[in-house]
């Protein structure tokens, strides 16, 4: 007999998931879904009624898929409270390896014995193929790295989509960020609960598909990159957020300063090397360095 039930939450934006998508995210072993609508212009929901156990909340965009999730997780919390576990889904990903990450080892014995833990399968890229590399934080500096066994990897962070959060967890760590609104929230969420002594782990064994913006393949020097290819206006809000994130943990954690300046050094180089609309971003971004 299973000790814990999984409840999803998946924001929505631009369109609600397809009966396809509800099928495998159930059929993955999913107990429950909140369904997120963040789109004050779209209200569609009449094939949620064919489904137990799938609910559906509007929250018109307010803060952002900050406000989107805190929402569900303030439902979840009153209204179903047999949930043990949080697994936050995004519609950019591909459902269909959900399965074989609740299924594998590694998950059932950290559901199953509700480990103060958090973990994640590996995600590739959609439009590139690359492997995402894992990044652990030390005191003065950070790592990256490419695993290649299939077992459990420590790292410091994992991005929303396919991590399983326990609900205790989530309780010590508290809300998302509002002020962030969408880019970085997960970053903020992980450097909350390595201040809390809760450790993250990306699951090697499995892998999925992810989209994340629009990303464009390129080479610099000797090294194979990606650039995100989003909007002027998004890529303003990613530098914004790493500045404030600075100021929020990097003089505590000289790893995550520099972890930070290297991030905006290379989104700027993205934009230079690999992307359209130069000028406009380049000066976005660099709003995005000063103000608010």
């Amino acid at each position: 007999m299973l000790k814990y039930e999984l409840t999803a939450i998946l924001v929505s934006f631009n369109k609600l998931p397809s009966k396809e998508d509800i099928e495998k995210i159930f059929n993955g072993g999913i107990n429950n879904i909140c369904v997120v609508n963040n789109n004050i212009n779209f209200s569609e929901e009449s094939f949620l009624s064919s489904h137990n156990n799938i609910y559906f909340l509007q929250n018109k965009n307010i803060g952002g898929l900050a406000g989107a999730y805190n929402k569900a997780l303030d439902f979840v919390y009153e209204n179903i409270k047999s949930s043990t576990h949080i697994v936050f889904l995004d519609d950019d990903s591909d459902f269909i390896a959900l399965k074989k990450f609740i299924d594998s080892q590694h998950t059932q014995k950290f559901l199953n014995n509700n480990e103060r833990m958090v973990m994640s399968p590996r995600y590739i890229e959609t439009a590139t193929q690359m492997l995402g590399r894992c990044v652990e934080l030390r005191r003065f500096y950070y790592k990256v790295f490419l695993p290649t066994k299939k077992n459990l990897v420590k790292v410091s962070f994992v991005i929303n989509s396919f991590s399983i959060w326990p609900i205790k967890v989530i309780s010590e760590i508290g809300e998302f960020d509002t002020r962030l609104g969408i880019d970085h929230i997960d970053t903020d969420f992980c450097m909350r609960a390595k201040a809390l002594n809760i450790p993250i782990y990306i699951n090697n064994e499995i892998k999925f598909n992810h989209t994340i913006g629009k990303r464009i393949f390129y080479k610099f020097l000797w090294l194979d990159l990606q650039s995100s290819g989003h909007h002027y206006f998004r890529k303003e809000i990613i530098i914004r957020n790493t500045r404030i994130l600075i100021f929020r943990y990097g003089f505590k954690e000289i790893g995550f300063l520099f972890l930070c300046i290297v991030r905006i050094c290379y989104e700027y180089l993205s934009v230079l090397v690999a992307e359209k609309n130069k000028i406009k971003k380049i000066f976005f971004m660099t709003k995005g360095l000063f103000t608010n």
